[in-house]
Formats: structure tokens, C-alpha cells, sequence
């Protein structure tokens, strides 16, 4: 519930003092996606690190973050479901945080082709997102600006403005380089 009521916080001017109550919390958290683990409460746990991936992004738990999801996703079948889209979505923005976009790029569209066969239209946006971001990072300039736009549309038609606003500011200077200077500058 802890991480539940903090997400949306993460991305509003609540973030630090969000990031620090998480912080002193974070034994806490640690011991509940363990027992959720060791019950194989997968799906959950799955969700409960991508509730958790921007506040483990900000104090830097990478390898736990990876290690908690890389459980979980192999205790998931392999049909699609909530639970296998959200790990694999929390696994690529983990490895994308480390600069590893060799391991994020399949796992981005693993997680978009999920979210896609179960009609999860936030996580369809935000993997969308993250298949632009990781191919701006590895300089696939056609690939992220056919993807970003409709990222953004898709992130903005579900009221994730964060989303939106986190993909406008890698495409910009991708329209830069490309010589769409109004684009760009829109």
C-alpha cells in the first residue's frame, strides 16, 4: 500500500520527500517483496517493483531492483499477462538505467508486445516509450523518432503526462539533428 500510494508522488514536487519516506522504508519493502517471492506471489511482486522503479532508479538499486524482477519473471508463465508485461517493463527501464541497451531493447518490446495481446493501454504507452529512449541511446535515430510520436500520443491519452513529457525531451533533439527545426522547436 506504502508503494502503492507513493508512485504518482514520484513525479510531483512530493518526489523527494517521497523518495526519502521510501528510503526509510526500504528494509521494510525489501522484506515484503521477499515473502512475496518466496510464496511465489510473482504476479504481484511484479507489480510491486514497477510501482517501486523510479524510486529505485533515484537511490540507485539497480542489482536489487534486477534481482527482485528476474525472479519474478521466472517464476511467470510465458503467456501474456499483467504480471510477466510489468516485469519485463521494470527489467528493461533497470537495465536502461545502467546504460546496458544490448539488454534493454528486447525486453522493451517484449514488454510492448505483452502489454499489447492484454490491452494495457498505460503500460502499451510506457513501453512504447521505452523502445523510442533505448533506440535514441543506441543512435537508431529512424527507429525512436517512428515510435516517440505515437508514444507521446499514447502517454497523453492516458493521462500520463510524465510519460509524454520524458519522450518529448529525447525526440526534440532527435527532429533537431534530423533538420526539423519547427518540429523540434513544437
Amino acid at each position: 500500500a506504502l508503494a502503492a500510494a507513493a508512485e504518482p508522488l514520484l513525479r510531483t514536487a512530493e518526489q523527494v520527500r517521497t523518495v526519502e519516506r521510501l528510503e526509510r522504508e526500504y528494509a521494510n519493502l525489501s522484506a515484503a517483496m521477499a515473502w512475496l517471492l518466496a510464496r511465489g506471489e510473482a504476479a504481484t511482486a511484479a507489480g510491486f517493483g514497477r510501482t517501486l522503479w523510479l524510486f529505485l532508479w533515484l537511490r540507485g538499486h539497480f542489482r536489487q531492483g534486477l534481482r527482485w524482477m528476474e525472479e519474478a519473471l521466472a517464476q511467470l508463465p510465458e503467456a501474456p499477462a499483467r504480471g510477466r508485461a510489468d516485469a519485463l517493463l521494470t527489467i528493461c527501464v533497470l537495465a536502461y538505467g545502467q546504460a546496458d541497451y544490448g539488454r534493454a531493447a528486447p525486453l522493451a518490446e517484449q514488454a510492448l508486445a505483452a502489454y499489447e495481446a492484454i490491452g494495457h493501454e498505460w503500460g502499451v504507452a510506457e513501453s512504447l516509450s521505452m523502445v523510442g529512449l533505448i533506440a535514441a541511446a543506441l543512435q537508431q535515430h529512424e527507429r525512436a523518432a517512428q515510435v516517440m510520436e505515437p508514444a507521446v500520443a499514447r502517454s497523453l491519452a492516458v493521462g500520463n503526462r510524465w510519460s509524454a513529457a520524458m519522450t518529448l525531451t529525447y525526440w526534440a533533439p532527435i527532429l533537431l539533428n534530423q533538420g526539423a527545426y519547427r518540429r523540434a522547436a513544437e
